[in-house]
This record gives structure tokens, sequence and C-alpha cells, in this order.
């Protein structure tokens, strides 16, 4: 982008732990670049910094209710290569702990790990993949009268869920942690528009001659900005008893697709067919639009 001459001056970019490397981090300094980016909880300095503060993050002084989240920022000390030498440069690094996110993971890791105990005390046939994922967390032991049996490893479950419910930013860009969560939290706004474009719309391939690319692609960007914009009318009016059928924008458009218009065979007219209590709640509750009417003549 910097290559083609993209003015960046005004762009935060905000990236997911996919692209959280320590040279990617010096790449964007070095750039001038402002940044949002997910860090993967592996680094030694990040996972001393979660212990150190670990007692802050169970802290109601550190909590946001709006966002549901603990929040402790700390600073990193960079430096940003210029033409002029090295330049120091801070970068805020938050630390989050979302509330019974630990106890959710060692919940759900407890109850594999009781399957698994079952089937090996048991002596069924285990499953490859239990075994892979809970495999660590089990040991085999002899009790007094030589039999063996198979136990829970206490120890490795703390271990493992030690970090659950955690999360980091790192930024150059917003010293609010909760600000910095809140912008982060857009970026699923985008990948969903991505998907509705690539996925729902056929928008991945637009196989067409180099004269209709610009129409196919203006075609596709209308249809996913109104399937997005259905969506969101969808979950904002849902109420009891109708609401967005298995949260799936297609079964919605499949139901109303049912809805035809027949021409008469005696007269120059179309005539809507019978709108179930069904399809009239989705079209006036959840999406706001009106009726089809029940005749319509042909544009002359």
């Amino acid at each position: 982008m910097k290559s083609a001459g993209f003015d960046l001056e005004d762009t935060v970019l905000v990236t997911d732990r996919g692209y959280g490397s320590l040279y990617n981090v010096q790449k964007m300094l070095d750039l001038e670049l402002r940044f949002i980016q997910g860090v993967r909880i592996a680094e030694d300095s990040i996972l001393r910094a979660l212990d150190r503060y670990s007692a802050s993050l169970r802290n109601v002084s550190f909590y946001n209710s709006r966002l549901g989240v603990y929040a402790k920022t700390i600073k990193e000390d960079w430096t940003q290569n210029t033409d002029f030498g090295p330049v120091g440069k801070p970068i805020y690094v938050h630390l989050y702990r979302f509330p019974g996110g630990d106890e959710l993971e060692m919940k759900q890791l407890a109850d594999r790990i009781e399957d698994l105990l079952d089937t090996l005390n048991e002596g069924g046939r285990r499953s490859d993949d239990l075994w892979r994922s809970c495999g660590r967390f089990v040991e085999m032991v002899s009790g007094r009268n030589g039999a063996v049996r198979w136990v829970r490893k206490d120890d490795a479950m703390r271990d493992a869920c030690r970090y659950a419910g955690m999360f980091v930013l790192r930024t150059n860009e917003e010293e609010d942690p909760f600000r910095a969560l809140w912008a982060y939290r857009l970026r699923g706004r985008v990948e969903l528009d991505f998907n509705q474009f690539k996925n729902q719309v056929d928008g991945d391939r637009l196989r067409c001659s180099q004269t209709g690319y610009i129409g196919k692609l203006f075609i596709c960007t209308l249809a996913a900005a109104i399937r997005l914009m259905m969506l969101k009318r969808a979950r904002d009016c849902a109420a009891p008893g109708v609401s967005l059928p298995h949260n799936s924008i297609d079964c919605l458009l499949a139901k109303l697709r049912c809805i035809k218009a027949d021409k008469r065979p005696s007269g120059n007219a179309w005539v809507t067919r019978p709108i179930t209590k069904k399809q009239r709640d989705f079209l006036s509750l959840l999406l706001s639009v009106p009726f089809p009417p029940k005749r319509k003549l042909p544009l002359s």
C-alpha cells in the first residue's frame, strides 16, 4: 500500500493474532504505521505480565461493565529505525480478562476428561480425537491391591487453563484499553462483510469480461450491503415468537422466496398467492417492509 502511493496517515491497521509477531510490529513501526494488533499469549514477556497483574485483572477498579472485561495497560520500549537513526517509541500493551472464561474452559475440559476416564477405566475403545486433546491430563496409577486405574492430573489441568479468558492487544495508537478493544472488535464486522461478499453473493470469482467487471463488482457490492442491512434489521427487531430462523439470513430468504405471483390467463395482471402468517410477520415485524400488493398490473 505504501509502494502504491496510498495515504495511510489517517489509517489504523487492525490485525488479528495471526499477524501478531515481533517482526511485524517492528516493520509497522519502521513504516510509521498506526496499528492495533491482537497478540498470541505465548511470548515470555506477555506471560510474565499476565502473572504479575493477575490481581488487577480481578479488581473491580479495572472493570468495564459495558464491554464486560477487566483491563490493565503496561508499556513496552521499542525502537523505530529512521533515516536519521533509531528513535525510541513506546507501545501500549493492553491485558484483558473476560470473567467466567477460565471457569467455562475448565468445565469443558473436565467434562471431556471424565468421558475419557470412563472409557479407559471401563476398558472401552478410546476416541483418537479425545485422546489427542485430553491424553496429557490423565495418568495410570496402581492401587494397594495392585489394581490399575486411570486418574485425572489436576496440576496439568490448572496449567492448561491458567490463561483461559485472557486476551492481549498491542498498539501504538490507543492508550485507553477499552477503546482499543472496541476498535478491535469492529474487525468482526469487516470479516462478516467479506464473508457475505465472497460466499453468499458469489463475489469471490467475478467471471466476466474486462468491460463488464465494474458492473459485476457493483452488483455484488450492492447485494452484500442489502444482505447485511437485512441481517441487522432482523436482529434489532427480533421479538418473542418472531426471530431470524436458525439465526440465518439464508433461511429467512428461503421462506420469503415462497411468496409468488401468478399471471391470470384471462387478464393482463399478476395476482399474489396467499401469504402465510409467518411470512407476514417476517415482512412487517422483522424487516419492516410492506406486503406485496394482491394484484399488480404490468407496466405499460
